[in-house]
């Protein structure tokens, strides 16, 4: 009876075992290949529906950044009704910022961005910081103008397990109108995600 019992919990075991991985795959767990891929933790507000709220705002022209009235313009967000406008006028330095944990398992940041640009290239950039640092520059010129949004992938391993201030940045200079737009922010496992 003992041995029946012991059977009957190994059998149980195995097959709630199975079932979880069954539901993990079939629910986008998996990485489409029958691999378990990690759980990212989000960036809050990183798609920015919920408005101005979680990032810091900064423009030296005093526009507001975080939009949601996009009706107007030519661009279709790449998803919901918020995104970023960055750069936009001629001298201006703005940015939106906070802090964020880098994950050791999702240590690439990943977000969509378009570029829309009439300046020469050399005169206004985009920027990806960490810190006050440095870690990605886009040149902000008509050479570069993306038609469209593209995903791009920032490996932040270096400050994986780390708090850190993510901030992206254009800065413009006197003529020539350069716009920066950057919607849904994330942290993925791999830049390959970032399709």
């Amino acid at each position: 009876m003992k041995k029946n019992y012991t059977r009957l919990m190994v059998f149980v075991f195995y097959s709630f075992l199975v079932l979880t991985l069954v539901i993990l795959i079939s629910c986008g767990g998996g990485g489409g290949d029958g691999t378990l891929s990690a759980t990212c933790p989000d960036i809050p507000n990183g798609d920015f529906e919920s408005g101005q709220t979680n990032w810091t705002e900064y423009s030296s022209n005093g526009w507001d950044l975080i939009l949601e009235d996009w009706e107007q313009s030519t661009i279709v967000l790449h998803s919901g009704t918020w995104a970023v406008w960055l750069g936009g006028d001629d001298n201006e330095i703005n940015y939106v910022e906070q802090q964020v944990n880098v994950s050791s398992t999702c240590p690439y940041l990943v977000f969509y961005h378009y570029i829309v640009s009439a300046d020469n290239c050399g005169y206004d950039y985009g920027y990806t910081r960490i810190n006050g640092i440095t870690v990605d520059t886009v040149n902000l010129c008509e050479e570069n103008n993306t038609g469209g949004w593209v995903a791009k992938s920032i490996n932040l391993s270096a400050y994986a397990g780390k708090t850190v201030t993510l901030q992206i940045r254009a800065e413009t200079n006197g003529s020539l109108n350069s716009n920066w737009y950057v919607d849904d922010v994330s942290f993925q496992s791999s830049s390959a995600e970032a399709q």
